[in-house]
C-alpha cells in the first residue's frame, strides 16, 4: 500500500517558509492571528518526510501528523478485493437526508443495531451531492450518482440492488441520486483482522455490532471469502474508524476500478487474503 502522511504545521511564518524552503516542499502558508499554519503531504517512507521530521524538531513547530492509505498500481492490478478507506461521507447528514425509518428484520433483539432495512424510500435533498458518485450515510447506507446506476445495470454487479430516493423538496423520485442496497455479507473475518474491543459503553456483545477499527488499517479475510463474495459486500462486523459505527463496504477490483473512474481521489486499500 502507499502511504502518505499529512501535516499540519504551526508556528511562526518565518520558520514555516525555512522548513519549506529547507525540505524542498512548495505548499502555501496561512497566517491567523496566533500563528501561521502550513498544510504539506509527503511519502510515509521517503527522505523528505525524514528531513521534513528533522526540521520540526529544530523549530519546535506545533504539528498535527495524519496517515492515509492507498493501493499502489500493483496492487490495483493484482488484489481482487478492497475496502472504501477514503469513501465521502455526508457530514451534515440529518440536513441532507431525513432520518430514516427502517423496519424490524435485521435488528438485534438486545442493543437494536443492524436494521438496514427501510420501510419507506430515502428523502434525500439531492441538489446537495450533484457532485456525489458514492457517497455513505451512516451508519451504513450507500448513495450513488446516475452514472453509478448506470454501471451496475452495464456491468452486471453482484451484489448490488439499486433503489430510488425522493427529492426531500418535491416528494418526487430523485433522477441524481439513488440508493445503493448491498445485499452480500462476507463471513467473520480472521481472528486477527478482528475489531478490538471498543470502549464505548454499548458494545452489544450478543450481535457484535459496533467494534473499533484504526483508519487504514487492513482488514483481513480468510481466502475461503473469494468463494462468497460478490463485487459488492458488506462486513459483518460493524467497525468504528470515525465517530459511528458502520459495516465496512469490501468491493471487487472491477467495481473499485469503475468508481475511479468517476471519482479519482477516492482512497481504497487491499483486503489482505490469508489461508
Amino acid at each position: 500500500m502507499i502511504e502518505t502522511v499529512r501535516f499540519s504545521i504551526d508556528g511562526r511564518r518565518a520558520d514555516l517558509e525555512e522548513i519549506l524552503r529547507s525540505t524542498g516542499l512548495r505548499a502555501e502558508v496561512k497566517d491567523y492571528p496566533a500563528c501561521s499554519c502550513v498544510f504539506v503531504e509527503v511519502l510515509a517512507e521517503s527522505d523528505q518526510k525524514r528531513k521534513l521530521e528533522e526540521r520540526i524538531r529544530d523549530f519546535k513547530v506545533e504539528v498535527g501528523r495524519r496517515s492515509f492509505f492507498q493501493a499502489s498500481p500493483q496492487e490495483l492490478r493484482t488484489e481482487p478485493l478492497f475496502t472504501d478507506y477514503g469513501v465521502r461521507w455526508t457530514d451534515d447528514r440529518f440536513q441532507i437526508v431525513t432520518k430514516p425509518i427502517y423496519t424490524g428484520r435485521d435488528t438485534c433483539p438486545q442493543c437494536g443495531k443492524g436494521a438496514l432495512e427501510l420501510a419507506e424510500p430515502l428523502r434525500v435533498h439531492a441538489n446537495k451531492l450533484e457532485d456525489a458518485h458514492f457517497t455513505r450515510v451512516p451508519p451504513g447506507l450507500f448513495l450513488g450518482s446516475r452514472a453509478v446506476r448506470d454501471l451496475a445495470d452495464h456491468e452486471g454487479w453482484s451484489g448490488l440492488r439499486v433503489e430510488p430516493v425522493l427529492d426531500r423538496k418535491t416528494g418526487e423520485p430523485s433522477e441524481v441520486l439513488f440508493q445503493l442496497v448491498i445485499t452480500s455479507t462476507l463471513p467473520p473475518r480472521h481472528p486477527s483482522g478482528a475489531p478490538v474491543r471498543s470502549p464505548i459503553p454499548d458494545f452489544c456483545e450478543k450481535c457484535r455490532k459496533l467494534g473499533y477499527q484504526l483508519p487504514g488499517v487492513q482488514p483481513i479475510y480468510p481466502r475461503r471469502v473469494l468463494d462468497v463474495a460478490r463485487d459488492w459486500n458488506l462486513s459483518v462486523e460493524w467497525v468504528a474508524p470515525l465517530y459511528v459505527s458502520c459495516p465496512e463496504v469490501i468491493c471487487s477490483q472491477r467495481v473499485v476500478h469503475k468508481l475511479l473512474e468517476l471519482e479519482p481521489w477516492q482512497e481504497w486499500i487491499p483486503v489482505k487474503l490469508v489461508d
